[in-house]
């Protein structure tokens, strides 16, 4: 006579299904929490990488891109309150 053993025990096809939905729903979680945690030190290294580069030229530049209601309009201002502000980098705006 042979004893059951928990290696023994049949399972039910509506206990299968389960098991898969259970098994996928588990790989989608892993695979969202390591697609953001990716995205985090992503965008950690490149923030790292970005005041780096500051540090190294002493100031931040942007470019405004437009028609006729960008140029000589807001990007002074732009510029002036940025700088304004007194953060420790110093901002040049390119009109």
């Amino acid at each position: 006579m042979l004893k059951n053993t928990p290696f023994d025990i049949e399972t039910s096809s509506r206990q299968k299904i389960i098991l898969i939905i259970l098994g996928v729903f588990l790989a989608l979680i892993l695979i969202e929490t390591g697609l953001r945690l990716r995205g985090f030190i992503i965008l950690s290294l490149q923030e790292r990488r970005n005041r780096f580069s500051l540090m190294q030229r002493g100031a931040y530049r942007i470019m405004c891109l437009g028609e006729s209601t960008t140029i000589g309009q807001y990007p002074r201002f732009l510029e002036n309150m940025l700088n304004q502000r007194n953060i420790g980098i110093k901002f040049s705006v390119i009109d």
